[in-house]
């Protein structure tokens, strides 16, 4: 949270959460309490860089891809072709850009009044195993058992993302780094940024971008899996959830 000091702005607050668990409580929308305060976050912001556009050096690259299947929980990280579809279902695949966001700021930089309580909620899925285009290398194992195979390794990678509110992501002004659920776009053509400035917060005028994305993050960690057989009356159809 931020503070002025005559002219010179400084952060007075620094709440921090596991990225996984700030997805979901620090989300774009979301009301925090701090200090009796209440604050909506209202944006994405890197500490310490040019106030006029924190966070730029973010989009200088194009974001990575998340691809998944809106009829089953297949989910991977790497590009989709036009029209692929799921390769567990058969649903036709969807794809949309992810931001690993490295913190985020409160709306205007300051608390909201006392009588607006409006918020977005949303919240990050649980952390999901990237399938990979190619065949798998995990070698499974039948043990005793007939009907029953596990496998296991180190180090793999996994992701947790947040939709946004409908599965509608978010949207984002690549300069300062205000954002928004995608429903609550501002139409003006200038707005808020999300953090004081020594400027008197002046306004930013760069237009948002267009296109929604997904806020998520990766981390590495250990795996075990089981595969059982199903057999009828058990229905176990990818598309036809228990």
């Amino acid at each position: 949270m931020f503070g002025r000091d005559g002219t010179r702005v400084y952060i007075k607050e620094r709440p921090q959460q596991n990225k996984t668990q700030a997805l979901s409580e620090y989300a774009p929308g979301r009301l925090l309490v701090i200090n009796k305060s209440t604050y909506r976050v209202g944006g994405i912001h890197i500490p310490g860089r040019n106030y006029h556009a924190p966070v730029r050096d973010l989009f200088i690259h194009p974001l990575p891809t998340y691809v998944y299947c809106p009829g089953c929980a297949y989910v991977r990280l790497e590009p989709m072709q036009e029209n692929e579809h799921c390769p567990v279902c058969q649903t036709e695949l969807q794809m949309m850009d992810m931001l690993d966001p490295p913190g985020f700021s409160p709306e205007k930089g300051i608390p909201v009044e006392l009588r607006d309580r409006e918020q977005e909620i949303s919240y990050a899925e649980g952390a999901q195993l990237p399938l990979p285009v190619a065949p798998d290398d995990l070698e499974w194992h039948s043990g005793p058992w007939s009907n029953l195979q596990y496998t296991y390794a180190e180090n793999r990678r996994f992701v947790v993302v947040n939709r946004g509110p409908n599965e509608q992501g978010f949207v984002i002004c690549e300069s300062c780094g205000a954002t928004w659920p995608t429903a609550d776009v501002p139409r003006e053509p200038h707005h808020s940024r999300p953090y004081l400035t020594p400027a008197n917060n002046r306004p930013c005028r760069v237009s948002v971008r267009q296109t929604p994305l997904y806020l998520g993050t990766t981390f590495r960690s250990d795996l075990m899996l089981l595969r059982g057989q199903l057999h009828a009356p058990i229905r176990c159809s990818p598309s036809d959830p228990w």
